[in-house]
């Protein structure tokens, strides 16, 4: 029995030693390697805002709730964004009334109402908004359409 055992211990001895890696005296090199691409740059749908006023005759200014939104950047990259805004029916209104927001005010021409210079990932953005009402306004439901466009800032700029 003693002599049976002895020789399952060796069995599995000389097993192991065979089974093992074994190295040389010098050094192993492993390499780990990958891809990191960019992630997105965008933004959520800034709130809605309505407001009502009666006309009294006089040019009329009324602070409306603050426009919220957030901006996303995981393009992975040292350079920043910027927010243009403008009223794609802008022509159906302004005789009546016109908006500031972000101390921009908001026409059918493209304005910078937030610029981020370097990387941040998120950025909670809210934007002060006022109405300016015309003595001369008409009385109706207006209603503004704003486009939102976010873009990259581009530091190097384009080349050619």
């Amino acid at each position: 029995m003693k002599k049976l055992m002895f020789l399952g211990f060796l069995i599995v001895g000389v097993g192991c030693t065979f089974g093992k890696n074994t190295l040389a005296a010098d050094n192993a090199i492993t390499t780990i390697s990958g891809e990191i691409t960019s992630g997105e740059l965008y933004m959520t749908v800034p709130n809605n805002v309505s407001f009502s006023l009666q006309l009294n005759g006089n040019d009329q200014i009324k602070e409306l709730d603050t426009i919220n939104f957030d901006v996303t950047d995981n393009r992975g990259i040292n350079e920043g964004w910027e927010i243009t805004l403008k009223s794609v029916n802008f022509d159906t209104y302004n005789t009546n009334y016109t908006f500031d927001i972000g101390s921009q005010a908001i026409s059918d021409t493209s304005v910078l109402v937030v610029g981020q210079n370097e990387r941040m990932m998120n950025r909670s953005i809210a934007l002060d908004t006022q109405v300016n009402v015309s003595g001369n306004a008409t009385a109706g439901t207006y209603v503004a359409n704003l486009e939102w466009t976010l873009q990259p800032k581009t530091i190097e700029g384009i080349r050619e």
